[in-house]
């Protein structure tokens, strides 16, 4: 498996335990693509941005590596920062570089690395999951709802600032 997503996925399990298939499958969508999926309208993308980020109570940025130059800002309520990050995921997405890495390979190698792991993670949900996106064509998908109730992400991805 590629190293540098291996590193990455075994520190987003143990700060995340309750990632479900849905979940990986995100990460390694967004080390391998970012979000170059995006086709966006700057206007409604900053109205988005704003109004999500009046849900948040966070009073520092964190910021999560996940891979390729990529980083998941999470988001905080304040105008300026905001901004910076808005414009940072702008530029990211029009940037839109192919990535060299081969995805349906990285599932694979996923798939089977979760296999070999000693934790409650049942993988077969992955690969069944890893099936359907591929008959779909590989899309973006959203976190679970196990993910989204539990650690409520609000974030952009971007290039490092």
């Amino acid at each position: 498996m590629n190293k540098k997503f291996k590193e990455i996925l075994i520190r987003h399990l143990e700060q995340y335990p309750l990632m479900q298939a849905e979940d990986i499958y995100k990460l390694a969508y967004q080390f391998s693509f970012g979000p170059g999926h995006f086709f966006i309208n700057e206007e409604e993308a900053l109205k988005r941005l704003f109004n999500e980020a009046e849900q948040v109570n966070e009073k520092e940025m964190e910021i999560v590596e996940v891979g390729n130059g990529y980083y998941r800002y999470h988001l905080v309520n304040d105008e300026t920062t905001l901004r910076k990050i808005y414009e940072a995921f702008i530029k990211t997405i029009k940037e839109g570089k192919p990535s060299n890495i081969d995805f349906e390979s990285l599932l694979n190698e996923i798939g089977s690395y979760l296999n070999n792991l000693i934790i409650s993670f049942d993988s077969n949900n992955f690969t069944n999951l890893t099936n359907e996106m591929k008959q779909k064509g590989y899309p973006a998908i959203s976190h679970s709802d196990l993910y989204r109730n539990t650690y409520h992400p609000h974030y952009r991805l971007v290039k490092k600032l």
